[in-house]
């Protein structure tokens, strides 16, 4: 018998029009009210276990039923490492074909059944916490790949190409015959193992790097007047180069000399490059001004800083100090911001270096290495006496005032450790040098250069005289 609470809830379902979707349903909750009331059949019920109601029964029967099978059997693939070691590898094409920087490097590769992976080294492979595969510099899937021998490239042997469907191209070349023979035929297994079993789509095809290379384009498009528009580009480029070349052609016919542009004081006549006797005459000095300027600022600072004209200087002090000179600005040398010894020492030595002649003239040149040449010392200081005082004025006059501060650098060598023989090694090739067409051995003229340096420097008072 039901309760009246039962019949209630019995009633109130057969009213609902769904009331055979949910009979189940209200069965199993009356058995669940008639459990409550007797305890002994509730727990028979859970030893019994939950019964599926028939709806659920049905679903089930859906998800079962053959309108939907069970996937098939695919092959599953193995992962597992068949051959690594470490391989020369060069890049010619990126994934979608973008041209790579063909350079040769060392890679470690491991070769799976299904692709390759690529290492920058042996240590990156090594898995660690979160890598359980190390960390891979790339990739490469192997499915619709191509492999190729390829011929010697310098002095490399054994290489083989691959490439694979995204447009990635590259070489790998092993040294010992035998190495390469085992890779190329392993890899080549597996190539041919995946087109078997994981064949790629139709259409896709991977392309060797000259395949990519040589792919010819369609020829353009005639319009409809019958020119292509590669032709119209053509004609209307061509054009316009003419245009530009007349163009030139006026303005360079029409452009003052440099006389001309000096005179209105457009151009203004610059101190780096300029030749020293123009110079001379033109500051109406007999040694130039920026010699001068730098030498006394060095000496004013000291000359026993270690390395001295040896440790180079700030370029770019260096550079705003020659671009303030050669505008004739009022250059305070040894002031901020050119109160840097070595900035100073530094753009002195780039003064000598950008003469358009050395110091000591192309004419003069054999003269002083005939004379370096010469047997005993009295002969060699003789000769040398002779052409120093040969120079021209401003070169002669310059050459002197240079070594009387060298001479004093030198003599401070106990603590700035410029040595005459280190600052031949800095002066040498700056002061004097070969015409280019006579050059010869350039490490012998260098020898040349030094020990003429080194040998006025070092008997000054019997070839330059004495100091007053």
């Amino acid at each position: 018998m039901l309760s009246e609470g039962s019949e209630s809830v019995v009633n109130l379902r057969h009213k609902s029009p769904h009331l055979h979707l949910r009979s189940s349903r209200s069965a199993s909750m009356l058995a669940g009210l008639n459990s409550l009331k007797n305890p002994a059949a509730e727990m028979s019920s859970f030893a019994k276990g939950h019964q599926r109601s028939p709806s659920d029964q049905a679903r089930n029967s859906l998800v079962l039923s053959d309108e939907f099978p069970a996937p098939p059997n695919l092959p599953a693939l193995d992962y597992s490492i068949k051959k690594e070691g470490i391989i020369n590898r060069k890049k010619l094409c990126e994934k979608g074909g973008k041209k790579a920087k063909k350079t040769w490097s060392p890679c470690y590769v491991k070769l799976s059944s299904a692709n390759m992976i690529m290492y920058k080294n042996q240590n990156a492979a090594q898995p660690r916490p979160g890598f359980a595969h190390g960390q891979p510099d790339s990739s490469c899937d192997l499915r619709g790949a191509v492999i190729q021998k390829m011929p010697d490239e310098n002095k490399r042997r054994n290489i083989m190409q691959i490439a694979t469907v995204a447009k990635l191209c590259f070489l790998l070349q092993v040294d010992d015959v035998h190495e390469f023979s085992v890779w190329y035929h392993m890899i080549a297994d597996v190539v041919k193992y995946l087109e078997e079993n994981e064949p790629v789509d139709n259409g896709l095809q991977a392309r060797l790097y000259g395949d990519i290379v040589n792919i010819s384009r369609p020829p353009p498009q005639p319009t409809s007047s019958g020119f292509s528009r590669g032709s119209l580009k053509k004609s209307r480029g061509d054009g316009d180069r003419k245009n530009i070349r007349d163009k030139l052609k006026k303005l360079i016919t029409r452009r003052p000399p440099i006389e001309e542009l000096q005179k209105k004081g457009i151009l203004k006549d610059i101190t780096f490059g300029c030749h020293i006797e123009k110079l001379c005459l033109r500051e109406q000095t007999k040694v130039p001004k920026v010699v001068v300027g730098c030498i006394e600022a060095i000496e004013n600072k000291g000359l026993d800083f270690d390395g001295l004209y040896r440790v180079s200087g700030n370029v770019s002090s260096m550079q705003q100090l020659r671009i303030t000179v050669d505008q004739e600005e009022n250059v305070k040398f040894g002031e901020r911001p050119f109160d840097d010894v070595h900035v100073l020492s530094g753009t002195l030595k780039l003064y000598f270096r950008e003469l358009p002649e050395p110091l000591i003239p192309f004419d003069a040149y054999d003269h002083f290495v005939n004379a370096i040449k010469l047997s005993t010392k009295q002969e060699k200081t003789v000769a040398l006496r002779t052409h120093v005082n040969k120079l021209p004025s401003p070169n002669c006059e310059t050459f002197r005032y240079l070594y009387r501060h060298l001479k004093r650098v030198m003599e401070n060598s106990n603590k700035n450790r410029m040595h005459a023989h280190n600052i031949a090694i800095v002066f040498g090739p700056t002061l004097l040098a070969p015409r280019e067409e006579q050059h010869g051995s350039i490490a012998l003229n260098t020898v040349y250069q030094n020990q003429i340096v080194e040998f006025i420097l070092l008997e000054y008072d019997q070839v330059l005289g004495k100091d007053n």
